[in-house]
């Protein structure tokens, strides 16, 4: 029998060994992980440099309807260093953002109506069931007749 504060063999040969188990499963994650990222990298890597080739490779393909990236990646810096991308991102954010209040207002409204009057929920729960099984880009064509092609649209 060892003291309480002491261990035995035993329990030493233990420790190290689950000391080196943890050990080993640390190594082999941190090897799996960088596989991964490698892996990741090197698919991008790959799409691009297909994407730069296509048109090379891919006879007929029109460069103005399929840029290459590299031509994509000039526009862009042109577009940064002018401030035209800045403010086209300014106002998709607030289409974004009107799209989301306007959204969020009808929700609310059209939510306490169904939970509080029961014959406004019965009155409007057919069309709603309905409307959840389309999918939201099938109303694109439906947004495009009824508010035509101008800001209403986007919204």
């Amino acid at each position: 029998m060892s003291d309480a504060g002491q261990m035995t063999s035993e329990q030493e040969a233990g420790a190290v060994l689950e000391r080196e188990f943890i050990e080993t499963v640390a190594r082999q994650r941190a090897a799996k992980k960088r596989r991964q990222i490698a892996l990741n990298i090197s698919g991008v890597a790959i799409f691009l440099v297909l994407w730069q080739l296509s048109p090379y490779i891919v006879p007929g393909l029109d460069n103005l309807l399929f840029p290459p990236p590299t031509e994509v990646a000039a526009v862009m810096r042109e577009m940064i260093v002018s401030g035209e991308l800045l403010n086209h991102t300014i106002v998709s954010g607030m289409r974004a953002l009107a799209g989301f209040v306007i959204g969020g207002i009808l929700g609310v409204v059209l939510g306490v109506l169904t939970g509080r009057l029961e014959a406004f929920s019965h009155l409007v729960d057919p069309v709603l069931q309905a409307f959840r099984s389309i999918p939201a880009i099938a109303f694109v064509p439906l947004a495009i007749i009824w508010f035509g092609l101008g800001e209403a649209s986007k919204i």
